[in-house]
């Protein structure tokens, strides 16, 4: 049934380019200089079928915000907004394997969320200009480094500092200072 009108369409959208062009020409239903119903592919390119698929948001565009929340049953959890600033829709990874959270003391180095990922995850995100989505990152408390040795400790109460980056890029705005009790 669909084929059948598929095909009524395509007939029907046929015989009305054909009197659009016998309106717009003259007897002969030739069309007159420049006037078509037809898409324009000058150039050499092709008629557009929809719009682009959207490309990797760039962090220059995104607006990211963090907030550090202390966390039920554990010391700490890590509340993120991603705005896409952009004027068009981007794709983001909000997985653990692009967006990295690192907590210093100072300059010690105390926590990564990259260090001990067990199954690294993408979590792909579409974001239309303008919108945002949310994302949380938890935090035991654990210390961590790099490889995930054992017998690393768990971070002491005092000022912690958190960043973010995005596949290696820093995201400035998202740096928030917390302390642990």
């Amino acid at each position: 049934m669909s084929a059948l009108v598929s095909m009524l369409t395509a007939q029907g959208a046929e015989d009305a380019g054909t009197s659009a062009a016998s309106d717009a020409g003259g007897e002969d239903g030739q069309a007159a200089a420049g006037a078509t119903d037809q898409p324009s592919t000058q150039g050499g390119g092709a008629a557009s079928d929809g719009p682009a698929d959207p490309g990797e948001c760039s962090p220059r565009d995104l607006d990211v915000t963090m907030a550090a929340v202390p966390a039920n049953g554990g010391p700490m959890t890590f509340d993120l907004t991603l705005h896409n600033g952009a004027d068009v829709a981007c794709l983001i990874d909000a997985g653990d394997t692009s967006l990295e959270l690192t907590v210093h003391s100072g300059e010690d180095r105390v926590w990564s969320s990259a260090d001990c990922v067990a199954e690294p995850t993408e979590r792909e995100l579409l974001l239309d200009a303008g919108d945002s989505a949310e994302t949380t990152v938890r935090w035991d408390g654990s210390r961590s480094a790099d490889g995930c040795p054992a017998g690393q400790g768990a971070a002491q109460p005092g000022s912690y500092r958190v960043s973010a980056t995005l596949d290696g890029a820093s995201l400035p705005a998202a740096a928030t200072v917390f302390t642990l009790e």
